[in-house]
């Protein structure tokens, strides 16, 4: 959810400050539709700033994913 309302059917992890979506997930690697449900939760927000990060390996891995790019 962001401000009350939900995006689509997922729902954002949290948000940092108002500033910085970080949506969390446990899999072996990132997929295509990770980085693109944080492009659509940032398109229909006014934050500029997604991370995704993977706690699915030995290794933390993130990614940062600014609106329009």
């Amino acid at each position: 959810m962001y401000s009350g309302e939900s995006i689509g059917r997922y729902f954002i992890d949290f948000v940092i400050n108002e500033k910085i979506i970080l949506e969390i997930k446990a899999a072996q690697k990132f997929y295509a539709r990770d980085i693109r449900q944080v492009l659509a939760y940032l398109k229909q927000s006014d934050i500029q700033l997604g991370i995704v990060a993977n706690f699915g390996k030995e290794k933390l891995e993130y990614k940062r994913i600014l609106k329009g790019k």
